[in-house]
């Protein structure tokens, strides 16, 4: 009996191929560890939308650590068990000087991802989620008035 309960794995440049791809022998690996009794947890910077597809395709049972760890979610009950969502004051603060500076961002919501600006990214994104099965498409919508957003739980903000 091996003595490492789990692996937990970064997905890109980790667990992923530059084409954001799992290669046969990190599946193989990861197939011959979980025979062997070891956990395999992804840990990673994602919203648990755009690393749920390769969940999914390892046929992994745990859940998700996502946004740099802002949060657990469960991907059996499609819902995020705890986090420690971004303080509201600080972010409206920033994300005044978001629109000011007319910067791109992307708002890790729990229920999708919402953007300002960052066209191309959200396109390159929107394509890759149009590949995805229905049960693992991605929500993803543009932000309108940013003071509604602060209603909800924001867990990670890229800026652009």
């Amino acid at each position: 009996m091996s003595e490492y309960k789990a692996i937990a794995l970064d997905m890109d440049g980790t667990l992923l191929t530059r084409d954001h791809k799992i290669s046969s022998a990190t599946r193989a690996a990861l197939a011959q560890a979980r025979a062997h009794g070891i956990k395999v947890l992804l840990v990673t910077g994602r919203h648990y939308m755009t690393a749920r597809p390769f969940h999914h395709e390892l046929a992994l049972d745990t859940p998700l650590i996502c946004s740099n760890g802002a949060y657990l979610y469960d991907p059996v009950q499609d819902r995020i068990l705890s986090g420690d969502p971004l303080a509201v004051a600080p972010l409206a603060e920033l994300l005044n000087a978001v629109e000011a500076q007319q910067m791109g961002a992307l708002f890790h919501l729990s229920e999708g991802i919402g953007y300002i600006g960052c066209e191309e990214h959200v396109t390159r994104i929107r394509s890759w989620s149009a590949n995805q099965p229905a049960h693992l498409k991605l929500a993803i919508q543009p932000v309108e008035e940013l003071a509604g957003w602060l209603d909800n739980p924001v867990w990670e903000l890229e800026l652009f």
